[in-house]
């Protein structure tokens, strides 16, 4: 079984972020060309930016993990990397296993491995992963 980056979900991520920066430049020329400063001046511009930077955040981090993979094996976990100038493959031992947790947040769901170690973590944000693969994960993990 696999954990991979989920496309859709990433791809709709940036969508509201590119419709968020359009409503801000088209409110930004209406209160430059127009004299609507006591209408749109104030808390909808402010409210608009704000928007604009935080779903460009989210789109960051919805994107940041596309070339990352988790996948099941009979030794524990395999974290693979493939980005451009950055190959990285770990085999994560079922031993060295913490926890495996998923968590969910308003755009996404994020894969985090907890090392026993030093508090080390193995994350893919933004992903998509078969309905059983956390509690196959989690029945690896010797205490």
């Amino acid at each position: 079984m696999k954990a991979v980056w989920n496309l859709g979900v990433g791809l709709g991520v940036m969508l509201w972020a590119i419709a968020s920066f359009i409503l801000t430049v088209t409110l930004h020329l209406l209160l430059t060309l127009f004299p609507l400063e006591p209408y749109l001046a104030g808390w909808p511009f402010a409210m608009s930016i704000l928007l604009s930077i935080v779903f460009f955040v989210i789109s960051v981090f919805a994107r940041r993990d596309q070339k990352v993979s988790i996948t099941i094996v009979p030794e524990g976990l395999v974290f693979r990397d493939d980005a451009v100038g950055y190959k990285r493959e770990d085999l994560i031992r079922n031993e060295d296993i913490k926890s495996v947790r998923l968590r969910r947040n308003p755009f996404f769901k994020t894969l985090i491995v907890d090392l026993k170690e030093q508090n080390q973590k193995f994350s893919l944000s933004n992903v998509m992963l078969p309905d059983e693969f956390v509690a196959q994960a989690r029945a690896r993990i010797v205490k």
